[in-house]
């Protein structure tokens, strides 16, 4: 069924956005407990950010960093990481955005006993 030529491009993007998605929560969850320790707060838009801005990064600004980085003893890094760049100022628009959002914050009192060894 999988090798099917129709069938190739559909099961591939399932499987690019299943895997995007997966990345972003597990990074997102096994930094909230961390976030929600020191700073009280868990934010509700680092799910949709990170979905937002980990195509830009995995896609042009990590590439090209290190296509750069290949090039540098050659003298031919400027073009890389002028796209780098322009990469990371994508991903600082999508920031941003999500930040003009609607502020949603949910507060957090971790004197509970989070971590017991305080």
């Amino acid at each position: 069924m999988l090798q099917v030529a129709a069938v190739t491009p559909v099961v591939f993007i399932i499987c690019f956005f299943g895997g995007t998605l997966l990345t972003a929560m597990i990074g997102g969850f096994s930094t909230a407990l961390f976030a929600v320790e020191h700073f009280h707060r868990l934010s509700a838009y680092g799910l949709p950010a990170n979905l937002m801005a980990m195509p830009v990064v995995s896609f042009v600004v990590l590439p090209m960093g290190m296509l750069a980085m290949l090039l540098t003893p050659f003298g031919l890094d400027v073009i890389p990481w002028k796209i780098a760049g322009f990469g990371l100022d994508i991903v600082i628009a999508i920031a941003q955005m999500v930040s003009a959002w609607a502020a949603i914050s949910i507060s957090a009192d971790c004197r509970v006993g989070i971590f017991l060894w305080r």
